[in-house]
Protein backbone atom coordinates (compact mmCIF):
# COMPACT_ATOMS: atom_id res chain seq x y z
CA UNK A 1 0.00 0.00 0.00
CA UNK A 2 1.38 3.37 -1.05
CA UNK A 3 1.68 5.94 1.79
CA UNK A 4 -0.18 9.17 1.15
CA UNK A 5 2.19 12.12 1.13
CA UNK A 6 1.32 14.91 3.59
CA UNK A 7 0.91 18.45 2.21
CA UNK A 8 3.96 20.66 2.80
CA UNK A 9 2.57 22.69 5.76
CA UNK A 10 1.21 19.63 7.60
CA UNK A 11 4.47 17.77 6.90
CA UNK A 12 6.43 20.67 8.48
CA UNK A 13 4.11 20.71 11.51
CA UNK A 14 4.45 16.95 11.95
CA UNK A 15 8.25 17.27 11.88
CA UNK A 16 8.18 20.12 14.43
CA UNK A 17 6.00 17.99 16.75
CA UNK A 18 8.55 15.22 16.61
CA UNK A 19 11.43 14.65 19.06
CA UNK A 20 12.91 18.03 20.07
CA UNK A 21 16.49 16.77 19.99
CA UNK A 22 16.25 16.39 16.18
CA UNK A 23 15.94 20.19 15.75
CA UNK A 24 18.13 21.40 18.59
CA UNK A 25 20.30 24.29 17.42
CA UNK A 26 19.11 24.10 13.78
CA UNK A 27 18.35 27.18 11.71
CA UNK A 28 15.07 27.49 9.80
CA UNK A 29 16.83 26.61 6.55
CA UNK A 30 18.34 23.38 7.99
CA UNK A 31 15.01 22.45 9.59
CA UNK A 32 13.31 22.93 6.19
CA UNK A 33 15.89 20.64 4.55
CA UNK A 34 15.47 17.99 7.25
CA UNK A 35 11.67 18.05 6.89
CA UNK A 36 11.90 18.14 3.08
CA UNK A 37 9.81 21.33 2.79
CA UNK A 38 10.54 24.80 1.52
CA UNK A 39 12.02 27.56 3.69
CA UNK A 40 8.77 29.59 3.52
CA UNK A 41 6.64 26.60 4.51
CA UNK A 42 8.84 25.88 7.56
CA UNK A 43 8.75 29.58 8.56
CA UNK A 44 4.91 29.57 8.45
CA UNK A 45 4.78 26.33 10.45
CA UNK A 46 7.04 27.80 13.14
CA UNK A 47 4.83 30.90 13.42
CA UNK A 48 1.73 28.72 13.73
CA UNK A 49 3.35 26.55 16.41
CA UNK A 50 4.45 29.57 18.45
CA UNK A 51 0.96 31.12 18.16
CA UNK A 52 -0.70 27.93 19.43
CA UNK A 53 1.80 27.69 22.30
CA UNK A 54 1.01 31.24 23.32
CA UNK A 55 -2.73 30.61 23.38
CA UNK A 56 -2.27 27.48 25.44
CA UNK A 57 -0.10 29.31 27.97
CA UNK A 58 -2.66 32.11 28.23
CA UNK A 59 -5.55 29.70 28.83
CA UNK A 60 -3.70 27.60 31.38
CA UNK A 61 -2.09 30.43 33.34
CA UNK A 62 -3.92 31.83 36.40
CA UNK A 63 -5.58 35.19 35.78
CA UNK A 64 -3.13 37.99 36.51
CA UNK A 65 -4.16 41.20 38.21
CA UNK A 66 -5.01 43.80 35.62
CA UNK A 67 -2.24 46.34 35.43
CA UNK A 68 -3.35 49.96 35.62
CA UNK A 69 -2.05 52.03 32.69
CA UNK A 70 0.43 54.74 33.63
CA UNK A 71 -1.86 57.46 32.24
CA UNK A 72 -4.73 56.33 34.48
CA UNK A 73 -2.50 56.32 37.57
CA UNK A 74 -1.29 59.80 36.67
CA UNK A 75 -4.87 60.98 36.14
CA UNK A 76 -5.75 59.83 39.67
CA UNK A 77 -2.75 61.73 41.10
CA UNK A 78 -3.69 64.93 39.28
CA UNK A 79 -7.32 64.58 40.44
CA UNK A 80 -6.15 64.17 44.03
CA UNK A 81 -3.91 67.25 43.76
CA UNK A 82 -6.83 69.28 42.43
CA UNK A 83 -9.09 68.12 45.27
CA UNK A 84 -6.50 68.76 47.98
CA UNK A 85 -5.67 72.21 46.59
CA UNK A 86 -2.09 71.40 45.58
CA UNK A 87 -2.99 72.59 42.07
CA UNK A 88 -5.06 75.83 41.93
CA UNK A 89 -8.65 75.08 40.91
CA UNK A 90 -9.05 78.12 38.66
CA UNK A 91 -7.13 79.29 35.61
CA UNK A 92 -4.69 77.47 33.40
CA UNK A 93 -3.15 74.10 34.18
CA UNK A 94 0.66 73.97 34.38
CA UNK A 95 2.25 73.30 31.01
CA UNK A 96 2.73 69.69 29.97
CA UNK A 97 6.53 69.93 30.24
CA UNK A 98 6.14 71.21 33.82
CA UNK A 99 3.77 68.35 34.64
CA UNK A 100 6.29 65.90 33.17
CA UNK A 101 8.93 67.16 35.60
CA UNK A 102 6.50 67.33 38.51
CA UNK A 103 5.20 63.77 38.13
CA UNK A 104 8.31 62.21 36.56
CA UNK A 105 6.25 61.02 33.58
CA UNK A 106 6.61 61.06 29.81
CA UNK A 107 4.93 63.54 27.47
CA UNK A 108 2.47 61.00 26.03
CA UNK A 109 1.47 59.75 29.49
CA UNK A 110 0.78 63.28 30.72
CA UNK A 111 -1.14 64.17 27.56
CA UNK A 112 -3.29 61.01 27.85
CA UNK A 113 -4.06 61.79 31.52
CA UNK A 114 -5.08 65.36 30.67
CA UNK A 115 -7.29 64.17 27.82
CA UNK A 116 -9.01 61.73 30.19
CA UNK A 117 -9.65 64.56 32.64
CA UNK A 118 -11.03 66.65 29.78
CA UNK A 119 -13.47 63.87 28.85
CA UNK A 120 -14.62 63.83 32.49
CA UNK A 121 -15.37 67.58 32.21
CA UNK A 122 -12.72 68.45 34.79
CA UNK A 123 -10.52 70.28 32.27
CA UNK A 124 -11.08 72.38 29.15
CA UNK A 125 -8.72 72.45 26.18
CA UNK A 126 -7.99 75.42 23.99
CA UNK A 127 -5.46 74.44 21.35
CA UNK A 128 -2.52 72.88 23.15
CA UNK A 129 -3.36 74.44 26.51
CA UNK A 130 -5.60 73.06 29.26
CA UNK A 131 -7.53 75.03 31.85
CA UNK A 132 -9.29 73.87 35.00
CA UNK A 133 -13.08 73.58 35.08
CA UNK A 134 -13.57 72.74 38.76
CA UNK A 135 -14.79 76.12 39.94
CA UNK A 136 -18.48 75.94 40.73
CA UNK A 137 -20.48 78.03 38.26
CA UNK A 138 -22.94 80.62 39.42
CA UNK A 139 -25.93 78.93 41.05
CA UNK A 140 -27.63 81.99 42.47
CA UNK A 141 -31.04 80.28 42.52
CA UNK A 142 -29.80 77.30 44.59
CA UNK A 143 -29.65 76.92 48.36
CA UNK A 144 -27.94 74.34 50.52
CA UNK A 145 -28.78 73.57 54.14
CA UNK A 146 -26.21 72.97 56.87
CA UNK A 147 -27.46 70.78 59.70
CA UNK A 148 -25.68 70.98 63.07
CA UNK A 149 -26.58 69.08 66.22
CA UNK A 150 -27.80 71.28 69.09
CA UNK A 151 -26.68 70.18 72.60
CA UNK A 152 -29.24 70.00 75.36
CA UNK A 153 -27.88 73.08 77.15
CA UNK A 154 -28.08 75.37 74.09
CA UNK A 155 -31.01 77.11 72.46
CA UNK A 156 -31.87 75.64 69.04
CA UNK A 157 -32.67 79.07 67.57
CA UNK A 158 -29.31 80.75 68.09
CA UNK A 159 -27.01 80.40 65.05
CA UNK A 160 -23.94 81.01 67.22
CA UNK A 161 -24.77 77.96 69.28
CA UNK A 162 -25.15 75.66 66.29
CA UNK A 163 -21.52 75.63 65.26
CA UNK A 164 -19.04 74.82 67.99
CA UNK A 165 -15.59 76.33 68.00
CA UNK A 166 -14.39 72.99 66.73
CA UNK A 167 -16.10 73.66 63.38
CA UNK A 168 -15.30 77.31 62.84
CA UNK A 169 -12.63 76.67 60.22
CA UNK A 170 -14.96 74.46 58.18
CA UNK A 171 -17.82 76.98 58.39
CA UNK A 172 -15.58 79.90 57.44
CA UNK A 173 -14.37 78.06 54.33
CA UNK A 174 -17.90 76.93 53.51
CA UNK A 175 -19.26 80.48 53.67
CA UNK A 176 -16.46 81.79 51.46
CA UNK A 177 -16.79 79.01 48.86
CA UNK A 178 -20.58 79.06 48.67
CA UNK A 179 -20.55 82.86 48.51
CA UNK A 180 -18.07 82.83 45.63
CA UNK A 181 -20.33 80.37 43.79
CA UNK A 182 -23.42 82.48 44.61
CA UNK A 183 -25.02 79.49 46.30
CA UNK A 184 -27.33 80.32 49.20
CA UNK A 185 -26.69 78.68 52.57
CA UNK A 186 -29.03 78.26 55.52
CA UNK A 187 -28.05 77.05 58.99
CA UNK A 188 -30.40 74.54 60.60
CA UNK A 189 -30.18 72.93 64.02
CA UNK A 190 -31.45 69.49 64.89
CA UNK A 191 -31.85 67.34 67.97
CA UNK A 192 -34.17 64.73 69.37
CA UNK A 193 -36.99 65.97 71.59
CA UNK A 194 -39.33 63.46 73.24
CA UNK A 195 -38.07 60.79 70.88
CA UNK A 196 -38.72 62.76 67.69
CA UNK A 197 -36.37 64.66 65.39
CA UNK A 198 -36.81 68.43 65.67
CA UNK A 199 -35.27 70.80 63.09
CA UNK A 200 -34.97 74.54 63.67
CA UNK A 201 -34.17 77.46 61.38
CA UNK A 202 -31.55 79.52 63.19
CA UNK A 203 -32.10 82.67 61.13
CA UNK A 204 -35.91 82.74 61.08
CA UNK A 205 -36.19 81.13 64.54
CA UNK A 206 -38.88 78.60 63.66
CA UNK A 207 -39.33 74.89 63.19
CA UNK A 208 -38.57 73.45 59.77
CA UNK A 209 -39.02 70.20 57.89
CA UNK A 210 -36.42 68.60 55.63
CA UNK A 211 -37.69 68.96 52.07
CA UNK A 212 -36.61 69.15 48.42
CA UNK A 213 -36.40 72.96 48.48
CA UNK A 214 -32.62 72.72 48.99
CA UNK A 215 -30.11 71.60 46.38
CA UNK A 216 -28.46 69.45 49.02
CA UNK A 217 -27.72 68.99 52.70
CA UNK A 218 -24.53 69.08 54.77
CA UNK A 219 -24.66 67.34 58.15
CA UNK A 220 -21.99 68.49 60.62
CA UNK A 221 -20.54 66.35 63.40
CA UNK A 222 -23.00 63.43 63.34
CA UNK A 223 -22.35 62.32 66.94
CA UNK A 224 -23.58 58.80 67.51
CA UNK A 225 -25.90 59.76 70.35
CA UNK A 226 -27.40 62.62 68.32
CA UNK A 227 -27.90 60.90 64.96
CA UNK A 228 -30.91 58.64 64.79
CA UNK A 229 -32.42 56.55 62.04
CA UNK A 230 -35.14 59.15 61.55
CA UNK A 231 -32.59 61.79 60.44
CA UNK A 232 -31.35 59.56 57.61
CA UNK A 233 -34.90 58.58 56.73
CA UNK A 234 -36.02 62.19 56.33
CA UNK A 235 -32.87 63.15 54.40
CA UNK A 236 -33.36 60.16 52.11
CA UNK A 237 -36.97 61.07 51.32
CA UNK A 238 -35.93 64.54 50.09
CA UNK A 239 -34.27 62.95 47.04
CA UNK A 240 -31.37 65.41 47.35
CA UNK A 241 -27.64 64.72 47.76
CA UNK A 242 -26.39 64.65 51.36
CA UNK A 243 -22.79 65.11 52.52
CA UNK A 244 -21.99 63.85 56.02
CA UNK A 245 -18.96 65.62 57.56
CA UNK A 246 -17.63 62.85 59.77
CA UNK A 247 -15.55 64.26 62.62
CA UNK A 248 -16.27 61.54 65.15
CA UNK A 249 -16.28 58.17 63.38
CA UNK A 250 -17.59 54.83 64.58
CA UNK A 251 -20.83 54.69 62.65
CA UNK A 252 -22.03 53.63 59.20
CA UNK A 253 -24.70 54.80 56.80
CA UNK A 254 -27.89 52.76 56.73
CA UNK A 255 -27.83 50.31 53.82
CA UNK A 256 -30.66 52.00 51.93
CA UNK A 257 -28.89 55.38 52.14
CA UNK A 258 -25.61 53.91 50.85
CA UNK A 259 -27.38 52.19 47.94
CA UNK A 260 -29.04 55.44 46.85
CA UNK A 261 -25.61 56.91 45.88
CA UNK A 262 -26.90 60.30 47.05
CA UNK A 263 -25.00 60.16 50.34
CA UNK A 264 -21.30 60.92 50.74
CA UNK A 265 -19.39 60.44 54.01
CA UNK A 266 -16.49 62.90 54.09
CA UNK A 267 -13.93 61.63 56.59
CA UNK A 268 -12.80 65.15 57.38
CA UNK A 269 -10.79 64.17 60.45
CA UNK A 270 -9.01 60.79 60.06
CA UNK A 271 -7.63 60.88 63.60
CA UNK A 272 -5.56 57.70 63.54
CA UNK A 273 -3.68 58.89 60.44
CA UNK A 274 -3.25 62.29 62.08
CA UNK A 275 -1.84 60.61 65.19
CA UNK A 276 0.70 58.77 63.04
CA UNK A 277 1.77 62.00 61.31
CA UNK A 278 2.11 63.88 64.61
CA UNK A 279 4.04 60.95 66.11
CA UNK A 280 6.50 60.92 63.22
CA UNK A 281 6.98 64.69 63.49
CA UNK A 282 7.74 64.43 67.21
CA UNK A 283 10.16 61.56 66.71
CA UNK A 284 12.01 63.51 64.01
CA UNK A 285 12.49 66.38 66.49
CA UNK A 286 13.98 64.07 69.09
CA UNK A 287 10.99 63.71 71.45
CA UNK A 288 10.97 60.27 73.08
CA UNK A 289 8.61 60.67 76.02
CA UNK A 290 5.37 62.65 75.57
CA UNK A 291 2.17 63.23 77.52
CA UNK A 292 -1.22 62.86 75.84
CA UNK A 293 -4.16 64.77 77.37
CA UNK A 294 -7.82 64.06 76.69
CA UNK A 295 -10.91 64.85 78.74
CA UNK A 296 -13.14 63.12 76.15
CA UNK A 297 -11.44 59.74 75.86
CA UNK A 298 -14.76 57.91 75.80
CA UNK A 299 -15.17 59.22 72.24
CA UNK A 300 -13.73 57.16 69.40
CA UNK A 301 -11.73 60.04 67.92
CA UNK A 302 -9.68 60.44 71.11
CA UNK A 303 -8.84 56.74 71.19
CA UNK A 304 -7.86 56.88 67.52
CA UNK A 305 -5.46 59.77 68.20
CA UNK A 306 -3.75 57.85 70.99
CA UNK A 307 -3.53 54.68 68.92
CA UNK A 308 -1.83 56.45 66.00
CA UNK A 309 0.66 58.12 68.34
CA UNK A 310 1.36 54.93 70.30
CA UNK A 311 1.91 52.87 67.13
CA UNK A 312 4.71 55.22 66.04
CA UNK A 313 6.40 55.43 69.44
CA UNK A 314 6.15 51.69 70.17
CA UNK A 315 8.22 50.85 67.09
CA UNK A 316 11.01 53.29 68.00
CA UNK A 317 12.39 51.55 71.09
CA UNK A 318 11.68 50.76 74.73
CA UNK A 319 12.53 54.29 75.86
CA UNK A 320 9.90 55.84 73.54
CA UNK A 321 6.43 56.18 75.01
CA UNK A 322 3.27 58.30 74.97
CA UNK A 323 2.02 58.63 78.56
CA UNK A 324 -1.80 58.91 78.61
CA UNK A 325 -3.45 61.47 80.92
CA UNK A 326 -7.12 60.69 80.35
CA UNK A 327 -10.64 61.28 81.58
CA UNK A 328 -13.22 58.87 80.22
CA UNK A 329 -15.65 61.66 79.37
CA UNK A 330 -17.63 62.35 76.22
CA UNK A 331 -17.93 65.46 74.09
CA UNK A 332 -21.70 64.94 73.97
CA UNK A 333 -23.08 67.30 76.61
CA UNK A 334 -26.70 66.89 75.48
CA UNK A 335 -27.35 64.13 78.02
CA UNK A 336 -29.17 65.43 81.13
CA UNK A 337 -26.89 63.44 83.48
CA UNK A 338 -23.86 65.34 82.23
CA UNK A 339 -25.48 68.76 82.19
CA UNK A 340 -27.02 68.42 85.64
CA UNK A 341 -23.61 68.90 87.29
CA UNK A 342 -23.43 72.44 85.88
CA UNK A 343 -27.11 73.36 85.79
CA UNK A 344 -27.28 74.46 89.45
CA UNK A 345 -24.40 76.92 88.96
CA UNK A 346 -25.89 78.15 85.69
CA UNK A 347 -29.30 78.82 87.26
CA UNK A 348 -27.78 80.64 90.25
CA UNK A 349 -25.70 82.98 88.07
CA UNK A 350 -28.59 83.63 85.72
CA UNK A 351 -30.96 84.40 88.62
CA UNK A 352 -28.54 87.03 89.95
CA UNK A 353 -28.44 88.63 86.53
CA UNK A 354 -32.24 88.65 86.20
CA UNK A 355 -32.49 90.31 89.62
CA UNK A 356 -30.00 93.02 88.58
CA UNK A 357 -31.60 93.73 85.18
CA UNK A 358 -33.98 96.32 86.66
CA UNK A 359 -31.00 98.47 87.69
CA UNK A 360 -29.26 98.30 84.31
CA UNK A 361 -29.73 100.50 81.26
CA UNK A 362 -31.27 99.12 78.09
CA UNK A 363 -27.84 99.08 76.38
CA UNK A 364 -26.41 96.95 79.20
CA UNK A 365 -29.29 94.49 79.01
CA UNK A 366 -29.02 94.22 75.23
CA UNK A 367 -25.30 93.48 75.52
CA UNK A 368 -25.54 90.98 78.38
CA UNK A 369 -28.67 89.05 77.38
CA UNK A 370 -26.93 86.85 74.79
CA UNK A 371 -24.12 86.13 77.25
CA UNK A 372 -26.47 84.84 79.93
CA UNK A 373 -28.69 83.11 77.41
CA UNK A 374 -26.03 81.13 75.52
CA UNK A 375 -22.40 81.96 76.18
CA UNK A 376 -22.65 81.47 79.92
CA UNK A 377 -23.68 77.86 79.38
CA UNK A 378 -20.81 77.28 77.00
CA UNK A 379 -18.31 78.91 79.35
CA UNK A 380 -19.52 76.68 82.17
CA UNK A 381 -18.81 73.65 80.00
CA UNK A 382 -15.31 75.01 79.32
CA UNK A 383 -14.81 75.63 83.04
CA UNK A 384 -15.83 72.06 83.77
CA UNK A 385 -13.30 70.74 81.25
CA UNK A 386 -10.55 72.96 82.65
CA UNK A 387 -11.37 71.85 86.20
CA UNK A 388 -11.05 68.18 85.25
CA UNK A 389 -7.85 68.84 83.33
CA UNK A 390 -5.93 70.61 86.12
CA UNK A 391 -4.91 67.42 88.06
CA UNK A 392 -3.70 65.78 84.84
CA UNK A 393 -1.55 68.79 83.97
CA UNK A 394 -0.08 68.90 87.48
CA UNK A 395 0.85 65.22 87.24
CA UNK A 396 2.59 65.72 83.88
CA UNK A 397 4.43 68.81 85.17
CA UNK A 398 6.00 66.70 87.90
CA UNK A 399 7.56 64.36 85.33
CA UNK A 400 10.70 66.14 84.06
CA UNK A 401 11.39 63.42 81.46
CA UNK A 402 8.34 64.46 79.40
CA UNK A 403 9.43 66.92 76.71
CA UNK A 404 6.20 67.34 74.73
CA UNK A 405 2.54 67.69 75.69
CA UNK A 406 -0.04 66.52 73.15
CA UNK A 407 -3.60 67.89 73.43
CA UNK A 408 -6.34 65.77 71.90
CA UNK A 409 -8.50 68.76 70.94
CA UNK A 410 -8.26 72.51 70.57
CA UNK A 411 -10.02 73.34 73.85
CA UNK A 412 -7.59 71.15 75.77
CA UNK A 413 -4.70 72.82 73.91
CA UNK A 414 -6.02 76.25 74.89
CA UNK A 415 -6.18 75.31 78.60
CA UNK A 416 -2.87 73.46 78.49
CA UNK A 417 -1.08 76.43 76.94
CA UNK A 418 -2.42 78.70 79.72
CA UNK A 419 -1.18 76.23 82.32
CA UNK A 420 2.31 76.02 80.81
CA UNK A 421 2.61 79.81 80.73
CA UNK A 422 1.29 80.19 84.27
CA UNK A 423 3.73 77.66 85.75
CA UNK A 424 6.71 78.47 83.54
CA UNK A 425 7.01 74.85 82.41
CA UNK A 426 9.28 74.33 79.38
CA UNK A 427 7.60 71.75 77.17
CA UNK A 428 6.60 71.56 73.53
CA UNK A 429 2.87 71.61 72.78
CA UNK A 430 0.96 70.23 69.79
CA UNK A 431 -2.72 69.56 69.16
CA UNK A 432 -5.16 68.20 66.60
CA UNK A 433 -7.34 70.69 64.75
CA UNK A 434 -7.69 74.46 64.44
CA UNK A 435 -9.26 77.26 66.45
CA UNK A 436 -8.65 81.00 66.81
CA UNK A 437 -6.95 80.39 70.17
CA UNK A 438 -4.61 77.81 68.65
CA UNK A 439 -3.62 80.24 65.89
CA UNK A 440 -3.19 83.26 68.16
CA UNK A 441 -1.13 81.25 70.66
CA UNK A 442 1.08 79.89 67.86
CA UNK A 443 0.41 76.31 68.95
CA UNK A 444 1.67 73.59 66.60
CA UNK A 445 -1.22 71.59 65.20
CA UNK A 446 -2.27 68.97 62.71
CA UNK A 447 -4.36 70.84 60.12
CA UNK A 448 -7.16 68.60 58.91
CA UNK A 449 -7.44 70.64 55.66
CA UNK A 450 -11.04 71.75 56.05
CA UNK A 451 -10.80 73.80 52.83
CA UNK A 452 -10.38 70.56 50.85
CA UNK A 453 -13.36 69.04 52.69
CA UNK A 454 -15.46 72.07 51.76
CA UNK A 455 -14.47 71.90 48.09
CA UNK A 456 -15.26 68.19 47.92
CA UNK A 457 -18.60 68.71 49.68
CA UNK A 458 -19.77 71.49 47.34
CA UNK A 459 -18.60 69.52 44.29
CA UNK A 460 -20.69 66.56 45.44
CA UNK A 461 -23.82 68.57 46.22
CA UNK A 462 -23.81 70.50 42.93
CA UNK A 463 -22.53 67.62 40.75
CA UNK A 464 -23.71 64.45 42.55
CA UNK A 465 -23.07 62.23 39.51
CA UNK A 466 -19.40 63.21 39.30
CA UNK A 467 -17.09 60.83 41.13
CA UNK A 468 -14.63 62.71 43.32
CA UNK A 469 -10.89 61.97 43.33
CA UNK A 470 -9.95 59.41 46.02
CA UNK A 471 -13.62 58.56 46.60
CA UNK A 472 -14.23 54.92 47.50
CA UNK A 473 -17.90 54.02 47.34
CA UNK A 474 -19.75 56.41 49.65
CA UNK A 475 -16.57 57.38 51.53
CA UNK A 476 -14.04 60.13 50.89
CA UNK A 477 -10.97 60.68 53.08
CA UNK A 478 -9.37 64.12 53.28
CA UNK A 479 -5.62 64.42 53.81
CA UNK A 480 -4.21 66.96 56.22
CA UNK A 481 -0.79 68.40 57.01
CA UNK A 482 1.36 69.05 60.06
CA UNK A 483 1.77 72.75 60.89
CA UNK A 484 4.91 73.58 62.87
CA UNK A 485 4.70 76.64 65.13
CA UNK A 486 6.64 78.17 67.99
CA UNK A 487 5.17 75.84 70.60
CA UNK A 488 6.87 72.79 69.06
CA UNK A 489 10.63 72.68 69.55
CA UNK A 490 13.28 70.04 69.28
CA UNK A 491 13.80 67.99 72.43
Amino acid sequence: MKTRRLPGFEKAMAWLNGPPENRSGLSIRKMAAAADVSYVTMWKALRQRDHRAGLAARDSAPPAAASVPASRRLKQRIEADLLQGRIPRAGAMPQIKDLCRRYQAGYRTVRAALESLRRDDLLRREGLHYSIDLETPSKSSLKIAVLAVVPHYMSPTDPVALVAEYDQDFMRNLELSSGAAQVGMELLGYRHERGNLAVFDAQQKRHRTLSAEYAGYIVLMPILEAVGEDLFTQLHTTGKPVAIIDEIGGWELPAYAARSKRFLVVNARPYENAGIEVGRALMSLGHRRCAYFSTFHADLWSRQCLKGLSDVFSTAGDDCIVVPHLIEGSQVMSQPSQWSRLEKTFNALRAKYQHARSTLSRAFVRQLNPYFDQQLAQQLVYANVRDQLEPLLAKARADASITCWIAADVDTAWFTNDYLEEHGRRASLVTFGWSPEVTRSRIAAYDFNSSAAVRATLDFLLYPRRRLPEQEGVNLRIRGTMVYRESLKAA
